[in-house]
């Protein structure tokens, strides 16, 4: 039967408390080393989502306890992990602040006393990092400076060591760490027959098709209506560029990604029946083609 522990933070380390009295102290050298070796992990690609692979906590658990004489749990390691997340988001956000400066060799800031006065009310952990900097940022931008991307993997470094002998199902095991800690810790994980990766790909496949099947249907419809106006008017020189212009402004449009079907209509139909618009719409950048049509 496991002891649980809770989590004391002191001034300079984080001292666990079993249910037994004992102590156990994170310090400095056990700290740098545990994050070595979570880096070392992730240069090596074992970090597919936002957490490393349970064979990588398996090493990285190993070569810790090799180092320390002590055997540290799965549930200690993934506070430590949530915790230096956490310190490595803090310092980001205090670093991004107007009127601090960054020393980037030994990871100090730099501020007059008037700014870090206002800062200590705003950032709850301003006055240590201005006594003592944030050590290892390096190596903490790399452990977790890439696992904020938007769209669908847009989750924090919030997953934990897991129990599971599936060393392929790393999606299963993607929790929230700050969630967790509210809601203490679980016996248990309970996994659904659903994979969450494989689900995600299904939506983005079927939403791909849509649009190229929307886009395909709207270019035919425009095929048959210029060759409509084609022949009503004898179908001259001036018409046959007409036509080249605007089949390539269909196909400028229809290459612009993040376009819905509602504003591609719209801008179609512009374009269709102004042929100066044509020609400023090609002129236009992309990203200025891109903000042309959402706002039509």
């Amino acid at each position: 039967m496991s002891i649980p522990t809770n989590e004391v933070k002191c001034e300079d380390d984080v001292v666990e408390i079993d249910a037994i009295g004992g102590v156990g102290v994170w310090n400095e050298n056990i700290e740098s080393y545990l994050i070595s070796l979570i880096e070392e992990e992730v240069k090596k690609g074992n970090r597919p989502t936002t957490t490393l692979t349970k064979s990588a906590w398996k090493t990285v658990k190993q070569n810790l306890k090799e180092k320390s004489k002590k055997d540290y749990s799965q549930e200690q390691l993934k506070n430590k992990y949530n915790q230096l997340r956490q310190r490595w988001k803090d310092f980001n956000k205090l670093k991004e602040e107007t009127g601090i400066g960054y020393n980037a060799v030994p990871y100090q800031l730099k501020a007059e006393d008037v700014v870090w006065k206002k800062l200590y009310e705003k950032h709850k952990s301003a006055k240590t990092f201005r006594r003592k900097g944030c050590k290892h940022f390096d190596k903490l931008c790399t452990i977790f400076g890439d696992t904020t991307a938007t769209g669908l993997s847009s989750h924090p470094s919030t997953k934990s060591p897991s129990d599971s002998e599936d060393e392929n199902d790393t999606d299963g095991e993607v929790g929230d760490l700050e969630k967790q800690c509210e809601e203490g810790p679980k016996s248990k994980k309970v996994k659904t027959s659903v994979n969450p990766k494989k689900l995600r790909e299904k939506v983005n496949t079927a939403m791909a098709d849509a649009l190229v099947a929307m886009s395909e249907n709207s270019k035919k419809k425009l095929e048959l209506l210029e060759k409509k106006i084609n022949g009503n008017n004898g179908g001259g020189q001036q018409s046959k560029e007409d036509d080249d212009l605007l089949m390539e402004c269909i196909d400028t449009l229809s290459a612009l990604e993040g376009i819905d079907g509602a504003s591609f209509a719209k801008a179609t139909k512009l374009i269709h029946d102004d042929p100066l618009w044509r020609k400023m719409f090609l002129q236009f950048p992309d990203d200025r083609k891109i903000d042309f049509v959402l706002n039509l």
